[in-house]
């Protein structure tokens, strides 16, 4: 198997090879609509959010307090490890 450098896509005649190239001609179109949807939505087209989309990964609702929580049990945490 070789790598043609001008496209990034692989010249062989598996099939391996050959689900590859179809998985790489079909990812852009796959990001297209992904940031298509972040757009619609009125959300910032990040990367971080296209992988998120992508994958499935589902936004957390994070509230104020539950920020607050976070922040100050790393603050309580630094001021034990002064002790």
């Amino acid at each position: 198997m070789t790598v043609n450098n001008i496209c990034s896509i692989s010249v062989s005649k598996t099939d391996g090879v050959k689900a590859y190239n179809a998985y790489l001609d079909v990812l852009p179109h796959k990001v297209y609509e992904a940031k298509k949807q972040l757009i619609e939505l009125s959300k910032p087209v990040t990367a971080a959010n296209i992988k998120n989309l992508l994958l499935g990964i589902e936004e957390k609702n994070q509230n104020i307090y539950f920020k607050f929580k976070i922040i100050s049990g790393k603050l309580y945490l630094q001021s034990r490890k002064r002790l």
